[in-house]
């Protein structure tokens, strides 16, 4: 379960275990019973909670992983910069981390090994738009892919990125109406 989108905290899939078990614990109880290597709390069971893990409280920003960053589906960008350029969503942030690849000397075809959907010249069918100031195309990704194909770009070439984003309130978004940050270096 931590493994799979959403990627939730081991404490998080234990209680959602548990409840799918017809069992009721708190994340302090999963937190303790990780803590004790899986024995039981020595302490009795607090009683059932709407307790909520601490970092998803409303109005505060959690800070992913961006190696393990969360399921991106059902967000929008609040702020976002790749080095010193900005973003206003997903697929624009990858636009920008690839154009600052090219001005790093990198080639449509060394980008393109890293997986991302690029082609040479504008192209403006199959959900390709055209890089401005380029002589390339990138096809639009999901939001997931999007950051996944930055982060990369991000690492291969040593470059910052911050993106401040926030689910919207859908059925399916990891956290809904929550905020999130994820940054690197």
């Amino acid at each position: 379960m931590i493994n799979e989108p959403p990627y939730p905290r081991l404490p998080e899939a234990i209680v959602k275990l548990m409840a799918d078990h017809n069992q009721t614990i708190t994340f302090r109880d999963a937190e303790a019973f990780i803590k004790n290597k899986g024995k039981p709390p020595s302490t009795p069971a607090n009683p059932p909670s709407d307790e909520v893990p601490e970092n998803i409280l409303a109005n505060e920003k959690k800070k992913f992983d961006p190696n393990q960053p969360p399921n991106l589906y059902f967000t929008k960008i609040i702020s976002a910069k790749v080095e010193n350029q900005s973003a206003s969503n997903w697929n624009d942030l990858l636009r920008s981390a690839t154009t600052i690849a090219f001005q790093h000397g990198w080639s449509v075809d060394k980008v393109a090994e890293l997986g991302i959907p690029i082609v040479p010249g504008h192209k403006t069918d199959s959900g390709y738009t055209p890089i401005p100031n380029t002589n390339a195309s990138i096809q639009n990704v999901d939001a997931n892919k999007a950051f996944r194909f930055t982060f990369l770009l991000a690492q291969k070439l040593r470059l910052s990125i911050k993106v401040s984003f926030k689910w919207r309130d859908k059925e399916g978004a990891a956290y809904p109406g929550q905020e999130g940050l994820l940054e690197w270096p």
